[in-house]
């Protein structure tokens, strides 16, 4: 075997990867998942931030794009701190 640098490897020729199971490319999703906890009275997005609406609804203020990374948002129905009393946000 030839020495390689770590975490490097030789590959057969005409072998990629890609070719090796459960390494397949992940699908890119145009979607930004927002799911509203109602402890905070925020959104926690998928992208990483949280957003709060002072009145009304993400429907109701027509957001439908993320205004962090663009992507269209798809709004979780499930709270995040399903314990609570408060049953829509």
């Amino acid at each position: 075997m030839a020495n390689l640098p770590k975490g490097e490897f030789n590959m057969p020729p005409g072998v990629s990867t890609r070719d090796i199971p459960g390494n397949e490319p992940k699908k890119k999703s145009n979607l930004c998942r927002w799911a509203y906890d109602d402890i905070y009275d925020n959104y926690e997005t998928a992208c990483g931030r949280a957003f709060t609406l002072i009145d009304g609804t993400l429907a109701k203020n027509k957001m439908r794009y993320c205004c962090y990374c663009g992507k269209r948002i798809e709004e979780n129905q499930w709270l995040i701190n399903p314990g609570s009393n408060t049953k829509e946000p």
